[in-house]
């Protein structure tokens, strides 16, 4: 008996735990939802320009480097959307850091075979004598010797920090760009709904289409968010270093795509 009760206790609390699980995940939806429909587009891009200052201040108070401030046609570009609040900290901690930003590999030689040095050819008579003599046997080349392998630099925590925000600046960037094409297919399925149905139904079955989609594209990229956050939590905890930049990073994620999604919302409401 006791056992029943125990093993029907557990399951009551993985139900609950999976329930409050979806709660969240569900409020998160709601408040987008809700953020789409109560602010006008300008009230979110200010609020996404706020959320960048801040994220900004707690990332120069939590790192060596001296982090300059963001310009005003970078904020004019975050509140158009033509820019990421984590494209333009990337921007910032490049310009910090230009020795973290990895060099593209396998860069084409500045010298190219038009430019390439060439042995003049030799006068006449010289050439004359050169025919008339024995050709020398060429001399044995020297064997190259062995390159010296030299272990590079240890990375300090700002430079792990600086190389993680660029890689979600990448990340975020492809992912945009799907989001894009899923309010593409939002539109184009509203306008086959239209055609079965009447335009509010049509329009609130594109709009959890759209939700849907953006969700599913957004549990990918936090999932890969995610990673470069555990490898870099790694990276400092074998250098003992301060680890409180994650949570900011974090902090900052979530607030980028609840704006986001928010201004999807909108957008996608404000073309119906």
């Amino acid at each position: 008996m006791k056992k029943a009760l125990k093993i029907t206790a557990i399951v009551l609390l993985v139900l609950v735990a999976a329930a409050a699980a979806l709660a969240v995940w569900q409020w998160r939806n709601i408040s987008a939802l809700i953020s789409g429909v109560r602010y006008s587009s300008e009230e979110l891009a200010e609020i996404n320009v706020s959320n960048a200052e801040t994220t900004l201040a707690d990332m120069n108070s939590q790192v060596s480097v001296e982090l300059r401030d963001m310009t005003e046609e970078e904020k004019q570009k975050i509140a158009s959307g033509e820019l990421s609040q984590t494209a333009v900290m990337a921007q910032i901690f490049a310009e910090a850091m230009p020795e973290a930003v990895p060099e593209a590999a396998d860069a084409p030689s500045a010298q190219t075979d038009a430019q390439a040095p060439t042995e003049e050819a030799a006068p006449p008579a010289q050439q004359a004598d050169a025919s008339a003599k024995p050709a020398k046997k060429p001399e044995a080349a020297a064997k190259p010797s062995a390159p010296k392998q030299t272990e590079p630099p240890a990375k300090t925590a700002d430079q792990l920090v600086a190389e993680a925000v660029a890689r979600l600046s990448s990340l975020q960037s492809s992912y945009m760009g799907k989001i894009d094409s899923a309010l593409v297919n939002a539109k184009a399925y509203y306008d086959q709904q239209k055609t079965v149905s009447s335009k509010a139904v049509a329009r609130s079955n594109a709009l959890s289409k759209l939700v849907g989609d953006v969700n599913s594209l957004q549990s990918q990229c936090d999932a890969e968010v995610e990673g470069v956050l555990s490898k870099l939590s790694a990276e400092l905890d074998a250098r003992g270093a301060d680890k409180s930049i994650i949570s900011t990073m974090r902090d900052a994620y979530e607030n980028e795509k609840a704006a986001q999604k928010a201004a999807y919302v909108k957008k996608y409401a404000d073309k119906l």
